[in-house]
C-alpha cells in the first residue's frame, strides 16, 4: 500500500516526500535518512552499484576523480562498479588509478569483490545486519562526533579536571 502511494515507480530509499503526506510517512522518511547513513554495499559483480551514487566504500569518503578521468570515462557519474572490475572480478588497477586519488585506491583494492551478487549491508554492525542500537547511535551522532564529545570521555575529563 505504502509503495502504491508514495514510491510507486522507485525503490524504497529513493522515496520522496511528495505533496500528500501523512505523520506516519514523513517519519518513515526521517527513519530513512539514518538508514542511509550506513547503508554499504557489499560488491560482488558490481553491476547494481554506480560509482559516485550508491555507497560501496567504506565512510567517511569523498569520492574526487583526477584531472584527466573525463577523458578516460566520459560519463563517468552513470558508470557502475562493475566498470572498474575485469572479467575475473578482480580491480582493474590501472583504470582505477588514473581516476581516482591514491587514498581512494587504496580504499578500492582493500575490498574484496565476493562471488555473489551485490547487496547492501548495515556498515555499522560486523554481521552487517542492521539493529537499532547502532541506528539509533547513528541518529544521535555517535560514530561521526569527535572522541572527546563521547559520554565515557566526558566522564574522564571531568575527573581529570579536578
Amino acid at each position: 500500500m505504502l509503495k502504491t502511494k508514495y514510491f510507486r515507480y522507485t525503490d524504497f530509499l529513493h522515496a520522496e516526500i511528495g505533496s500528500v503526506l501523512s505523520w506516519g510517512w514523513r517519519s518513515i522518511l526521517e527513519g530513512c535518512k539514518v538508514i542511509e547513513k550506513g547503508l554499504l554495499w557489499k560488491i560482488g559483480s558490481g553491476v547494481n552499484v554506480r560509482i559516485f551514487h550508491d555507497p560501496w566504500l567504506p565512510p567517511p569518503v569523498p569520492l574526487n576523480v583526477s584531472q584527466n578521468a573525463l577523458t578516460i570515462l566520459p560519463n563517468l557519474q552513470v558508470y557502475y562498479v562493475s566498470a572498474l572490475l575485469n572479467p575475473d572480478r578482480s580491480w582493474n588497477r590501472n583504470l582505477i588509478e588514473s581516476i581516482f586519488s591514491v587514498v581512494i585506491c587504496n580504499k578500492i583494492f582493500s575490498i574484496k569483490p565476493t562471488e555473489e551478487e551485490d547487496e547492501v549491508n548495515w556498515c555499522w554492525t560486523k554481521s552487517g545486519i542492521y539493529e537499532v542500537g547502532s541506528g539509533y547511535k547513528i541518529a544521535y551522532g555517535f560514530f561521526h562526533s569527535p572522541t572527546s564529545l563521547r559520554p565515557q570521555n566526558i566522564h574522564n575529563r571531568v575527573w581529570n579536571s579536578i
